[in-house]
């Protein structure tokens, strides 16, 4: 269950065993309900991951990760601290959010990831990153944000956060030298924050390598400040 904002706009999704629920809607509005069956629970947990990067790819912000559709619409979450600004939050709460996430898959991880890295952040973003060991044993995901002024971000302060995914090993000859990718924002110019992480998400999920082991069970997550 999230909910998301773009602009007057707000939109929860949620989901219940096999059944996808979505309200969307202004904010204030009691909003339109809508839902989808899937055969499956799996096939669920993928038709969420979609319909959630599709909405980010639209520029859709998350503003909270514990919203049910049955919550009036809006805006902000209920409890928001009070160090947060109408920017967005800070660095140390993005990571908050996503240290307290757990998620079965690499899949799923990546999507929550990015999720919260999409969202409204005081700091620019500069570097959304992806890499798999060479033996498929593991999966790191890393954001990089940045502080300053002028228009080389190698000069801003840098913080950021990172999450390592263990999986057992796969062994396969194809990752001899590992697979990793980058997006940086000064390759990008003055794209916006969501936009590059939908990008981001997107090529990871046509890298061949991940999709080998995107419905991997992971074995233990970390996730840390790289402050």
């Amino acid at each position: 269950m999230a909910a998301y904002v773009l602009g007057e706009r707000v939109w929860v999704i949620e989901r219940r065993a096999r059944v996808i629920w979505t309200r969307e809607g202004k904010i204030g509005a009691k909003g339109r309900l809508a839902h989808e069956e899937l055969a499956t629970e799996d096939a669920a947990r993928a038709r969420l991951e979609a319909i959630v990067k599709a909405q980010l790819g639209e520029g859709f912000v998350l503003v909270d990760d514990k919203r049910s559709i049955d919550a009036p619409l809006y805006g902000k979450p209920s409890g928001t601290k009070k160090t947060s600004t109408p920017n967005g939050l800070d660095v140390a709460e993005l990571h908050a959010l996503l240290a307290k996430s757990s998620c079965d898959t690499i899949g799923a991880w990546l999507a929550r990831f990015a999720e919260i890295t999409a969202n409204a952040c005081t700091w620019r973003l500069l570097r959304v990153s992806c890499s798999i060991a060479e033996d498929g044993s593991a999966v790191e995901l890393e954001a990089v944000f940045g502080k300053g002024a002028g228009p080389n971000p190698d000069a801003y302060d840098e913080d950021g956060y990172r999450v390592r995914l263990a999986l057992p090993s796969l062994d396969r000859d194809d990752l001899e030298d590992g697979v990793a990718l980058d997006v940086f924002a000064d390759e990008l110019g003055r794209i916006s924050r969501t936009k590059m992480v939908a990008m981001f998400h997107g090529g990871v999920l046509d890298l061949e390598a991940f999709a080998v082991v995107r419905d991997a069970r992971v074995l233990s997550a970390e996730v840390e400040r790289t402050s």
